[in-house]
């Protein structure tokens, strides 16, 4: 039986909240990227995920547009404008959905630490039960306030109650229904399976996270900006990457996905990008997958003069897959020719883009041996990488 077609619809437009010194919620700065990228980098880097809509503020339509270029977001089909209720705004991403569509995954974009486990989860429940919602347990006791908030009425139990979070994800036909009714008009509900809940649908719940917080406050920003600084509950893994090629008369000569004109290319069954090799050694290093030869064989026609970004973007699935976001990316070039630094930016937002991060978190400069070994004798080129991962829970 083949996967589902999941696709994901972020709803970003209710967040028109904006913090002193922030501005808008969504595209204020955490950790050095705006908060709307975090779960977008998870959802275009999940193999779980086929596409992603994304519905702004209308009058943030444009400027996230060229956000989510500049990011290399390659699964948005579509920025959508929403509404001023939650349910219209996921309603309009709804109708943007591709209609290949299985299952649509609603997920809040306030919620920049879902990790790809609970996406699997409330996915798989989803194939078995048609709507499924992730929640974690309550644990503070409950009090219910008099009718002036200003006294203890009781105490409610806790038992059997949970927090519902998302992702919740829906086979595409039950949302259908529910829109084109039109009850969702009469009924004010504060998530999608509320929505379905009135339909008489028993929704299914799997285990959330307590990472998988929603910024709502000021104070939520800051414990966000906690978790990102210092890496609260996260895993660390390092993963180091070398590749060299000699040089070819007969072909351009890539580095880090750009073409440099005047040089000698490099011998090699794919395109022979020497730095993407060594990015993708690393982080297969860090995942614990091996190397690049093991998936991605030399004598396997398939991978005949194939772009070693697309080869890098395939690793990059296999790293979320196993639950890890990339912290950042180190690599030296070591050759006598060409200069690097000239390259270096342009090379940075090619492997960035090719593993769904900023360019920022790509580091890249050129070192010469001196005219020592094979480099300093102008025979070829040879680059190192080092990757360091990062995951809020433990991977398989």
């Amino acid at each position: 039986m083949s996967a589902p077609k999941v696709s994901a619809v972020v709803a970003a437009a209710g967040l028109s909240k904006r913090f002193p010194t922030r501005g808008k919620k969504q595209f204020a700065t955490l950790g050095g990227k705006p908060l709307l990228t975090y779960c977008l980098s998870t959802f275009e880097l999940s193999k779980l995920i086929a596409s992603i809509v994304v519905v702004v503020p209308e009058d943030e339509i444009s400027h996230s547009r060229e956000l989510f270029e500049s990011f290399g977001f390659e699964k948005i089909t579509s920025v959508v404008a929403g509404g001023e209720k939650r349910h219209v705004s996921v309603r309009s991403g709804f109708r943007a959905v591709p209609p290949d569509s299985d299952m649509v995954l609603i997920h809040d974009a306030a919620r920049p630490f879902v990790d790809n486990d609970t996406i699997k989860r409330v996915i798989e429940q989803c194939s078995r039960t048609g709507a499924s919602i992730c929640a974690v347990p309550v644990t503070d006791t409950l009090k219910r306030a008099d009718e002036h908030n200003s006294f203890v009425s009781g105490t409610i139990s806790r038992e059997k109650l949970w927090r519902a979070q998302t992702p919740q994800v829906f086979r595409r036909e039950i949302l259908e229904e529910i829109y084109r009714s039109g009850r969702t008009e009469k009924l004010d509900a504060t998530d999608e399976s509320a929505l379905v809940e009135a339909e008489g649908i028993r929704v299914g719940m799997v285990m959330g996270s307590n990472l998988n917080m929603k910024i709502t406050t000021a104070a939520d920003f800051k414990i966000a900006e906690l978790i990102v600084s210092k890496g609260e509950g996260a895993m660390y893994r390092i993963g180091t990457g070398f590749d060299a090629h000699a040089f070819c008369e007969e072909r351009a000569l890539i580095l880090g996905g750009v073409e440099i004109q005047g040089c000698r290319g490099l011998a090699g069954h794919s395109d022979a990008d020497v730095l993407s090799h060594a990015v993708a050694d690393a982080i297969l290093g860090a995942i614990g997958e091996g190397d690049l030869g093991r998936h991605f064989p030399p004598n396997d026609p398939k991978y005949k003069n194939a772009s070693s970004l697309a080869i890098l973007s395939q690793v990059a699935r296999m790293m979320a897959d196993k639950g890890y976001r990339i912290e950042n990316i180190d690599c030296i070039v070591v050759c006598e020719e060409p200069r690097i630094s000239p390259h270096s930016p342009a090379m940075e937002k090619k492997i960035a883009d090719a593993l769904g991060i900023s360019s920022n978190a790509v580091n890249i400069k050129g070192t010469s041996t001196e005219g020592l070994g094979f480099t300093g004798r102008k025979e070829g080129i040879a680059a190192i990488a080092s990757a360091c991962l990062s995951t809020n829970h433990t991977a398989d």
